[in-house]
């Protein structure tokens, strides 16, 4: 939900806890979401304007938001010890930016990416070109996953990945 009645800003709020999603209609996973759910809710901008996103993590470790394909002022990329700090379990960050791309982009966290995004984290932002005439009436963004579980309805462990884990820094599971 937009919070800002400025046309031209799009200002929400984002927060990554754990939840339980509905994967199936007989299983149901504690899950880490934005906003509660998988995926995590579509952003809708368009190029020009101002993003600002409230970020509030309550997860039980550390974590970001990567705007994923969109050139964002380095401040704001969501990358820790290269462009931000991480967010700490209990802490707030404020993503402020001018949106330059159109595109269907996606945001997800550049803290252990592998483990995070295995475990819900990840949503579509979507950017349109008011000056594109399209003729589209009616659109759908679809965002597909294959979350992992085990038999007993908990999260696939991302250290199942084999040796790929050491490129997401799963070393630290």
């Amino acid at each position: 939900v937009d919070r800002n009645p400025d046309a031209r800003i799009v200002e929400v709020e984002i927060d990554a806890r754990v939840a339980p999603v509905r994967i199936n209609p007989s299983l149901t996973v504690q899950a880490w979401t934005y906003n509660g759910g998988i995926p995590g809710p579509v952003i809708r901008a368009r190029v020009g304007d101002r993003l600002i996103v409230h970020f509030t993590n309550h997860l039980p470790q550390p974590t970001t938001i990567h705007w994923h394909g969109l050139r964002v002022p380095i401040q704001m990329d969501g990358v820790p010890e290269i462009s931000q700090p991480e967010v700490v379990t209990g802490g707030s960050f404020t993503y402020d930016f001018i949106v330059p791309d159109a595109g269907t982009f996606w945001y997800h966290p550049h803290v252990m990416s592998a483990a995070q995004v295995g475990f819900g984290l990840y949503g579509a932002l979507v950017v349109e070109d008011p000056s594109e005439r399209v003729g589209v009436s009616d659109e759908l963004t679809l965002v597909l996953s294959d979350i992992a579980n085990e038999e007993n309805g908990t999260l696939e462990s991302p250290a199942s990945a084999g040796t790929s884990v050491m490129d997401f820094g799963l070393s630290q599971l």
